[in-house]
């Protein structure tokens, strides 16, 4: 549990820098009716494709401490 707080912690400081916080009380890790094939987003350049794996990282880790809940959303995000 302490390992994901410190994660947690570190992701929220990138975010600051970012102008941007977590959203709270969320219950799934996607959007309902999520279709990643459908995103029209923006290309991320270098910086935040690094930021993006990393983030991925984390959640991978997160998995193999024993969120298996958030299994099937992190693989989908980490074929984005």
């Amino acid at each position: 549990m302490k390992y994901l707080k410190e994660a947690i912690r570190v992701v929220e400081q990138d975010l600051i820098k970012l102008d941007r916080c977590l959203p709270g009380n969320v219950p799934t890790p996607l959007a309902s009716g999520y279709r990643p094939e459908l995103d029209v987003s923006a290309i991320l350049d270098d910086d935040f494709t690094n930021w993006y794996q990393r983030l991925i990282g984390i959640l991978w880790w997160a998995v193999e401490l024993g969120r298996i809940d958030i299994h099937f959303s992190v693989a989908i995000m980490a074929q984005l």
